[in-house]
């Protein structure tokens, strides 16, 4: 049985969590996230101080050992993004920043092949987003921020993995960054907490989509 799980602790990027009703609990921040593939683990480098990375590597829960994949990295060194284990077995990669820029690009780590390829572009770049797989095996991305710590994002998109696209969706009513996302048992997305990315108060609002 496939699961995707999400660990994220104590990162200054927040989140990116991405939920669905059948996962293990999440906790926050954003320094692991790690993503159930058959019977292993698939671990993306994520920023821990410096500098960012581009490894992977796969822990297997039978010896309890990782492994390195050598030179099946990354496409782009990145942190604060999120992984979201499609429903072909694929792991979508998206956004994140390399510290000199807040990344657009979207990439899929397929494990039969063990390589990253980049799959599509978001309409803007994100970081602190978050990215979920809904029902019909699309991914919803929302919010982050962009370039600025202050320039928290209220938009919306949809990538479709079939048509490796990703098209603009409604936007939120509040612009927010280091937010959660859960998905519902009817289909819906529950949108909760984090930052506004000014001096004014944390949203403290729900939304559902």
């Amino acid at each position: 049985m496939s699961r995707q799980v999400t660990v994220n602790v104590n990162s200054p990027v927040g989140p990116g969590v991405s939920q669905q009703p059948d996962l293990w609990p999440s906790s926050e921040g954003n320094t692991q996230q790690l993503c159930w593939l058959t019977e292993r683990f698939w671990w993306p480098a994520v920023i821990n101080g410096a500098p960012v990375l581009s490894i992977q590597e796969l822990y297997d829960p039978d010896t309890g050992q990782f492994s390195s994949s050598g030179e099946n990295t990354l496409t782009r060194q990145r942190s604060g993004h999120t992984a979201t284990l499609l429903r072909d077995g694929r792991v979508l990669i998206a956004g994140g920043s390399n510290l000199s820029t807040v990344l657009s690009s979207l990439e899929a780590y397929d494990p039969n092949s063990g390589y990253f390829t980049v799959v599509a572009t978001m309409i803007e770049g994100r970081l602190g987003h978050t990215a979920t797989l809904l029902q019909d095996g699309k991914v919803l991305i929302t919010g982050g921020r962009g370039d600025s710590i202050m320039n928290s994002l209220a938009s919306a998109e949809i990538f479709n993995p079939h048509t490796s696209t990703s098209t603009p969706t409604d936007s939120m009513a509040t612009a927010r960054q280091n937010h959660a996302a859960t998905l519902l048992p009817n289909g819906q997305v529950l949108i909760t907490g984090g930052e506004s990315g000014t001096d004014g108060p944390s949203p403290r609002s729900c939304m559902i989509r």
